[in-house]
């Protein structure tokens, strides 16, 4: 049977002016399973957002600047010029004026590979990506598709913490330090600008996570099965 896609709109009560919106993929034949779930950001972790934000910024502001010198998620204290020589903050420039550069950027080598791969092996994927605008929803889209990378939960949010997931992997430290939901762990993907956030596990990228997540798993179970 076809996986049934479900699409509907909530308001989170912590965002009461950007729309929570979440799609479900359904696999029936896998309904009386406990799968576990693990919550994949998008930009940073599937989509390497930063080179485009570095290219789009070296581009205009005939600068040199490298991923090593984002030393702050804000991009207002990253990408300075922007503010000082514009009047504009970072953000807005970047996702409101550039969208299509920064929300179709290349997706990192192996993610969709690998995510499949974990999908097949009992996961579910569980997609969590603060996109408030209808641009960044729309490329969201888009930028999943073209990179045939599955999942079986989209949420468009900015309160991830109150996702349901037994993992987190994402890179910006405000969902990495935000109040976890039952025993969820975080795999933090490694930059300049979060490299004091304290984290269960760190990973240069998703596709070693998930390595880190096969061999935390493979430990659980054999814990489990000692304590029978």
């Amino acid at each position: 049977m076809r996986a049934k896609l479900s699409i509907f709109y909530l308001l989170a009560a912590n965002e009461l002016s950007t729309p929570y919106v979440c799609m479900k993929r359904k696999h029936w034949k896998d309904s009386s399973l406990t799968r576990m779930r693990v919550k994949v950001d998008i930009d940073g972790v599937l989509r390497d957002t930063f080179s485009a934000m570095v290219n789009l910024y070296n581009r205009e502001f005939d600068e040199k600047l490298q991923i090593s010198d984002i030393i702050s998620y804000d991009s207002d204290i990253s990408f300075p010029l922007i503010h000082e020589r514009l009047g504009k903050p970072g953000n807005t420039w970047f996702f409101k004026e550039h969208p299509r550069e920064c929300f179709l950027a290349p997706a990192f080598p192996g993610v969709s590979e690998a995510i499949k791969e974990l999908r097949d092996n009992g996961w579910d994927i569980i997609i969590c990506t603060n996109q408030p605008t209808e641009a960044g929803r729309r490329y969201t889209l888009q930028f999943l598709e073209d990179n045939k990378i599955p999942y079986d939960e989209l949420h468009f949010t900015k309160s991830k913490h109150l996702v349901s997931g037994d993992y987190l992997i994402d890179d910006a430290p405000e969902f990495l330090m935000a109040p976890a939901r039952d025993l969820e762990s975080r795999i933090c993907i490694d930059y300049p600008f979060n490299r004091g956030i304290p984290s269960d596990f760190r990973a240069k990228s998703l596709v070693e996570a998930i390595k880190l997540l096969k061999e935390s798993s493979c430990q659980i179970l054999i814990n489990d099965e000692h304590e029978k």
